[in-house]
This record gives structure tokens, sequence and C-alpha cells, in this order.
């Protein structure tokens, strides 16, 4: 099954698309879809686990004081409209509440070709375009969160976009604007069927299995070296011949600040993309603390953080995997520099990519000979793609930590959620993601890491390890481009 779904994605690469095939192989993979579910109860748990929960189930897990709001939206006529279903514990059936229509969300993140991601999100979140989201998103739903404190919460749609921790929470009287993140522990679930197993989830769980932990990757290595790396790829359960920590790096305050920033995620260019300093003191101090809280992990750095290395943990136990890296997702397919990145990346000269899981990914080590049209035969091309994660079995994995820009972005699609790095890894198998909602700030992504490892490995659960991360990089980083980009998602 999975090798007929690779076939299928390899056809709708090419430029010129052979439906009738596509079609048959799709067929195929069906039928084979239903053997397996039939023929394999290990099989059938993987896909059915959750299917079974209803909502009267989810109102018995809530307590007072909790809420669980499933965002939709749907067509009808001419518009797209988003509505609420918010339940609480005394609920007798979930609340329908309308919200607003698609159209008025576009114009409020609709920006400028030309406009930094810091610029952008500034804007959004404050004065009037901040108090414009706040009455379209969250206004109607205040009246039945009344004396409630945690809410969780499923986005459908444009506001899988959203970062709903920092938009304002209204102005009191006499009292300074708020966020949201103020008000309410917000908790970011991919359904709200979600909260049966958060709940089984205690205090003091240290992360289980081994961890691998990709950063400091090098994006220009030389034909050569690539070749003799995939041939004989970095395994998680062997040791790395070319592998240590740096003295200096060993001994350097997680919170100091790097000499040299970046963005992790400018859209590639004819020329590829950098080097992340940040990204390899972020990979050697994680792997430092969780070797300190006898959390055993690998660490990928350089050439050998490569497309190859990353695939031999299909099915492995490999309780977490850190990735950081450029990420990048193409939404603006009439954009030129998209269009000459997906012909780089096999979409063909004018047609862009029908499967919209070709269009986000993460770049790995060596990437940058794609990039620059220097394909390389026989091996991986370094472009790890989000449909080639949904095609990887991660079932054992605990947690994937996606420390790039724009990895929580993707196609959204109506009852299908988001077609991206997100739904990659979910279909996958993976429990929880840390991903991001723009491009992130190099120096600032790495302090938050840091600080989530070290609170997970004290003892906290991984959403309260994640919300003391959150608040230390807002205390040092004000603006909500810094501390409100990532999200994490159960």
């Amino acid at each position: 099954m999975i090798n007929i779904r690779q076939s299928i994605s390899a056809l709708q690469s090419r430029e010129t698309q052979e439906y009738a095939r596509i079609s048959e192989l799709e067929a195929q993979a069906v039928r084979l879809d239903k053997e397996l579910t039939i023929a394999s109860n290990a099989y059938k748990a993987l896909i059915t686990e959750n299917i079974s929960i209803k909502w009267q189930d989810i109102r018995g897990f809530l307590q007072n004081g909790e809420a669980a709001i499933e965002f939709v939206h749907f067509g009808l006529n001419d518009s797209t409209l988003y509505c609420a279903l918010l339940l609480k514990n005394d609920s007798e059936a979930p609340i329908w509440i309308p919200l607003f229509e698609e159209n008025q969300l576009q114009a409020l993140t609709s920006r400028s070709p030309n406009i930094e991601d810091d610029t952008y999100v500034r804007q959004l979140y404050s004065g009037a375009n901040g108090d414009s989201l706040y009455r379209l998103i969250w206004q109607p739903l205040e009246k039945e969160l009344e004396n409630i404190r945690t809410v969780y919460y499923s986005p459908s749609g444009m506001l899988h976009q959203i970062a709903f921790a920092a938009i304002p929470a209204g102005v009191e009287t006499g009292r300074a604007p708020s966020l949201l993140s103020d008000k309410y522990d917000l908790r970011l679930v991919s359904s709200t069927r979600e909260i049966a197993r958060l709940k089984r989830e205690t205090s003091g769980t240290l992360p289980q299995g081994r961890a691998a932990i990709f950063g400091g990757l090098e994006y220009e290595v030389s034909v050569e070296d690539m070749i003799a790396k995939a041939e004989n790829p970095a395994r998680l359960f062997h040791d790395m011949d070319d592998y240590r920590i740096l003295a200096e790096t060993q001994n350097q305050n997680p919170s100091e600040p790097m000499m040299i920033a970046a963005v992790r995620g400018n859209t590639p260019r004819g020329n590829g993309v950098d080097f992340l300093p940040g990204s390899r003191r972020e990979a050697e101090l994680v792997s430092k603390y969780l070797r300190d809280g006898s959390v055993s992990n690998q660490l990928y750095m350089y050439v050998n953080g490569n497309e190859e290395s990353f695939k031999l943990l299909n099915g492995m136990s490999a309780g977490i995997i850190h990735l950081a890296t450029h990420g990048f997702f193409l939404e603006d397919l009439e954009d030129r520099s998209s269009r000459d990145l997906m012909q780089l990346l096999g979409g063909g000269g004018q047609k862009p990519f029908d499967n919209p899981l070709l269009r986000s990914g993460l770049m790995m080590a060596g990437a940058n000979n794609a990039l620059t049209g220097n394909a390389i035969e026989g091996i991986e091309d370094g472009i790890l793609t989000a449909d080639e994660i949904s095609q990887m079995n991660l079932a054992k994995t605990q947690l994937v930590v996606l420390s790039a820009c724009e990895t929580g972005l993707g196609e959204a699609k109506t009852s299908e959620g988001v077609f991206g790095l997100q739904r990659a890894f979910k279909l996958a198998g993976v429990e929880t993601l840390i991903m991001s909602l723009w491009k992130v700030d190099d120096n600032a992504t790495a302090d938050l890491m840091i600080t989530f490892y070290q609170s997970w490995l004290s003892g906290k659960t991984k959403r309260e390890a994640f919300d003391i991360a959150q608040k230390y990089v807002r205390e040092n980083y004000k603006e909500p481009f810094y501390w409100a980009g990532f999200v994490m998602i159960d």
C-alpha cells in the first residue's frame, strides 16, 4: 500500500498528468487499506483508536472551569461560513455559535508582497486589526465562557494560520488590553477527541524511547559527500564516528544571545538556503539536556542530517524527533519564486503540484543541490516533503518538534484539515507536534526550545513545559512575532 501511494505521489509531481493511471492506483490503495483493516488487529487499532469517541465522552472528561471548542467551516451559496461547537461539562448538547464569513478573515490576514513577517505579525495582532480578530473569532464565544479558565480548541480552515495566544482579549474599563493567553489556558488540539488522551497524561512522565535530533545541518554539500553519506547514513541505534559536542557549547548559557541572527525559512531562491548557527547551538544543548535527563539520543549534524538518516526512523522507537532547520510552505502558486522552486523539486515547468503535501516540507543536509538545479541521481535530494513523511510509520513517536518556519501551515481543505506538515506527521502516527506559523527568529527559537526541554525533563508535562518556555521567551522578547509563532498541537 505504501509503495502504491509513493507511486501516486511521483505521478502527481509530473508536469503531464496520467489521471487514469493515478485513479487506478488510488483504487488499489483503498482496497489494500480495507484488506489490512480486516486482516490486522494492530492496523485496525491504529486507524480506529479514537473514532468511537463521542461528544458525550468528551463532556465526561471536562471538569469545572474547562470548555472544548471545535471550529468548523462550510460553504453556503457563494460564501464560506465559520462557526463553533462549544462544550462544557454541564452542556445538554454542543452549543452552536455562528462566527464570521471567510472573506472577513481574508481581508484581515492579506499582506503586501514585500512586507516582512515581524511587521505583518505586529500589524495583525495589535491596534484595529487585533481588535477585529477578537470580534470575529472570540467575542461571540465569550457569553458561554464565563468562569472558564481552560479552553481546548481545534481550528478549522484559515484558523489554522492564527496564533490564538496573541489575539487581544478585548479592552476592559480601567485596565490595559490583555491577550487571550493571559485570560485563558489555551490548549490546541487536532481534534477535541484528543482531550480523552490528554486527561491520561500526568506530570513526571519522562520522554519514552530514544531521541533523534537534527540541527546544524550543512545545506551546501558536495555531490561526492552526499553520495558517500547516502550509502552509509547515520542510524538512531548506532554511534556516529564523527559526532561530538563542542566544548565551548557545553559551557554556554542557553539564554545568552548569539552574535549571528537568522530567520528559519526564507523562501529558497536560486542560490539555496543558509547555514543556521542557532540551530547548531540548539541541537547540541537539547542533546546535552536529554542525556543529563537519562534520555539517550542521537545527534544528526552537518552532512549526517540527511534525508536518508531521517527515513531510517521509519518504524523505529524514536520517542522524540527534533528538527531544527529551514522549512517551507508554498501557498501562492502564482508567485514566480514558488513556481521556480516547484520546478526544481520536480513539479514541472508550468503545472503546480496537484498534491498539496508536496508543497510543504523541511530542508535536510545537501538540499542546496536540488535548490540550485544540481540534481543527483540515485539518492535523496535533501528536500523532505510532507508527502514523504505521511508515508512513514512514526506511531511510537511521542513528540515531533519542528523548529523551523511555517511548519504549521498548509492548504486548508473543507473537512480535511490542513494539508501540510501537521497533517503529514499526524498521518504517520505522531502523538504531539510543536510547529510554527510564520518565519521564526533563529535565536528566540533556540531559547524557547532549550527552556522547553529543561522544563519537561524536570517533571512537567509536555504542555506545562511548553507554556513555561513560551512565557520565558515572552519576557525577553515582548513582540508576539518572537514568542507566539510556535504552537503545540495534540
